[in-house]
């Protein structure tokens, strides 16, 4: 997926954490709930909405 930047395999509650870059809410909305959550082993989503990079 052109969007992923980052992907990590992390321990915890999450299995997988990816920063992904989109162009607009719309472009998001169509990879969270389209595409990511459609995924046969994706079994829920969590978004986090980053403002700003230091």
């Amino acid at each position: 997926m052109p969007e992923v930047e980052h992907g990590a395999l992390v321990s915890g509650d999450n299995d997988l954490v990816l920063f992904v870059r989109t162009r607009d809410a719309e472009s998001l909305r169509d990879l969270v709930l389209e595409r990511l959550q459609m995924m046969e082993d994706v079994l829920s989503t969590h978004t986090i909405l980053v403002f700003d990079e230091l």
